[in-house]
């Protein structure tokens, strides 16, 4: 029973997804998505994402979902042995070539050791002993100066 009435639910939103193909256009499969979810919720139809997918599904197997697209089908499970990383950069660079988009300039990654945990903490540590020294530096220098403006301010009111 449970069965049919997701089925008939599947059928209902088919309906609704002709429906919004007969009356407009739709660029990507979002968009229609999008209007569907839209349509559903005025009506206020449950709508879960297996349901469009089977919606979809249903009525792309007779009428292209989008223009200048094909509806797939169903997965299909691979029977093709893992490749190799040698094979998968042919593949890679016959598809790019198909494409006309340039190969980019990969470049490896050098070899570096993982820092532990001490080393970390040791650059930190540096870093935090620069900065406080940068800031007592700061703090001398700013008051050499007051000690000048209060010497020169001192000078004059005695003239």
């Amino acid at each position: 029973m449970n069965a049919q009435r997701t089925e008939d639910h599947g059928r209902r939103l088919a309906v609704l997804v002709r429906e919004l193909l007969a009356r407009e256009s739709f660029e990507t499969l979002a968009d229609l998505t999008d209007a569907l979810k839209t349509r559903c919720a005025r009506l206020h139809l449950p709508c879960s994402p297996e349901e469009v997918t089977n919606a979809f599904r249903l009525v792309g197997s007779n009428h292209p979902l989008l223009a200048g697209f094909s509806t797939p089908g169903a997965p299909v499970a691979s029977n093709d042995a893992p490749v190799s990383p040698d094979e998968a950069r042919r593949i890679l660079q016959r598809i790019r070539d198909r494409l006309g988009v340039p190969t980019p300039l990969v470049k490896p990654m050098p070899k570096v050791r993982q820092l532990t945990d001490d080393e970390i903490r040791a650059r930190h540590f540096r870093q935090s002993q620069r900065r406080a020294f940068q800031l007592v530096q700061q703090e001398i220098l700013d008051t050499a100066e007051r000690v000048e403006q209060l010497e020169d301010k001192l000078t004059k009111e005695g003239e």
